[in-house]
């Protein structure tokens, strides 16, 4: 199940970041001003998010044999940052931003 997950959060960075269509499941259908407005009202809702985000940049991470030295709470905060400047942008493209982020951070 969690190799399956990886793959499809890989798929959908991989996809998204060479300018292709994907398909995006769960939070990422939705948009930055309901994720704002989301975790802001209630913590189960920001519990959900951090996990659909660690689980997207856990199989980005994998897909790409990358090694960050941030955590998810590094990463909520990032996302939030941005989505606060981007509010019409799909929950999407921000998690592909943070990734984009992340490469720019990577340890070889």
């Amino acid at each position: 199940m969690r190799y399956a997950l990886g793959l499809l959060a890989a798929f959908f960075a991989q996809a998204s970041v060479a300018g292709e269509e994907y398909s995006g499941f769960g939070m990422s259908q939705l948009s930055c001003a309901r994720y704002v407005a989301d975790t802001a009202s209630n913590a189960k809702f920001e519990n959900a998010y951090s996990w659909w985000v660690a689980g997207f940049v856990t199989g980005t991470n994998l897909a790409k044999g990358r090694v960050v030295s941030t955590d998810n709470e590094a990463h909520i905060a990032w996302l939030k940052q941005y989505c606060q400047a981007h509010l019409s942008d799909p929950f999407s493209n921000a998690a592909v931003e943070l990734d984009r982020e992340l490469d720019s951070r990577r340890q070889q």
